[in-house]
């Protein structure tokens, strides 16, 4: 059984307390120039979506992402970026370039 309470939190096992809100913010592609932008629309008021490079009311409404983060993601996409300047050619330049210094150095002590 997943208890909720009033303000619509879920509470999960192990006492983790999870609320989702809903955004209104709602991303469209215009059909007529292909530019993709996104709208706030708040309940108190009625907003007509248009496209706001052409103007055109032609509109495909697409479907958002969402981000998940966590401790374990954060370290795990830091882990992969370290990695990825590891093997990239500037890194790799800048480790032959510090070899050749110390050799020039060693050589001329």
């Amino acid at each position: 059984m997943n208890p909720c309470r009033p303000d619509g939190a879920t509470i999960l096992p192990g006492g983790l307390t999870v609320v989702i809100r809903s955004m209104p913010i709602y991303e469209y592609a215009c059909t007529g120039c292909g530019h993709e932008f996104e709208l706030l629309v708040l309940p108190s008021r009625e907003t007509t979506a248009e496209c706001p490079a052409c103007h055109g009311l032609e509109l495909e409404r697409l479907t958002s992402g969402f981000a998940v983060s966590s401790p374990a993601m954060s370290r795990a996409r830091v882990t992969a970026a370290r990695r990825q300047f590891q093997r990239s050619k500037d890194q790799k330049d800048k480790q032959v370039a510090d070899a050749e210094r110390v050799k020039a150095h060693r050589d001329e002590h």
